[in-house]
């Protein structure tokens, strides 16, 4: 299921009742999956950003749906809207907290990310590991390998049931997709300006699926 099919999505609770929208995933590149969902509990004219970690979470085309108690998130979105970014030790994954409020995105601008169009570099959580990036910055970024720019990284096919990056969509000239196996994309460089897949033993490029877009 590709991330910008799942961006803008409803989250509601495992009751049924709705909670927000999906705005972004932290994606673990060293692990090759979503480390947390970043979910707006607010409103449309308060944002209450959210991270809610993908344990908790089941995610369709439809909807995600998030299995927590509700006393959780409603603390969580409490201290979104007072602007109380939380100072949680992501080496403890907690469960649910306060999103940083660096990322620069409220639903508004939804469309405009989904258009390709500019944005700034986004916040990471206090803590953060060096191979978590933000779905948002990965996306338009150029991909290199051993030869050279493979093109510029269009979206991310995740397996949700699995919770696994399965599948990194390049963009070439000529409508042409490659993709990418996810476990090949290795080098995060601090200021994400690009990415780096690693060249497998036995192969001069890491493993694709050349597409044509129609």
């Amino acid at each position: 299921m590709k991330l910008t099919k799942l961006t803008g999505v409803p989250a509601v609770h495992a009751t049924g009742g709705h909670l927000g929208r999906v705005e972004d995933a932290l994606l673990d590149l060293e692990n090759c999956c979503v480390a947390y969902w970043r979910v707006n509990l607010g409103g449309r004219f308060k944002a209450a950003p959210v991270l809610i970690t993908a344990s908790r979470v089941a995610a369709n085309e439809e909807q995600l749906t998030i299995h927590m108690n509700q006393s959780a998130l409603d603390a969580a979105r409490d201290r979104a809207e007072a602007a109380e970014g939380d100072d949680a030790d992501l080496a403890q994954m907690p469960a649910v907290m306060a999103a940083p409020f660096g990322h620069g995105m409220v639903p508004s601008m939804v469309g405009t990310w989904l258009a390709g169009q500019s944005r700034p570099e986004t916040e990471l959580p206090k803590g953060a590991p060096d191979g978590w990036v933000w779905g948002r910055d990965l996306r338009g970024k150029p991909l290199f390998s051993s030869q050279g720019e493979l093109g510029r990284i269009r979206d991310v096919d995740i397996d949700t049931g699995r919770n696994a990056l399965e599948d990194i969509m390049v963009s070439q000239s000529g409508g042409v997709t490659l993709h990418v196996d996810a476990e090949s994309l290795r080098h995060v460089p601090k200021d994400r300006s690009h990415f780096v897949a690693e060249t497998r033993m036995g192969a001069t490029v890491p493993s694709w699926q050349p597409q044509e877009v129609h």
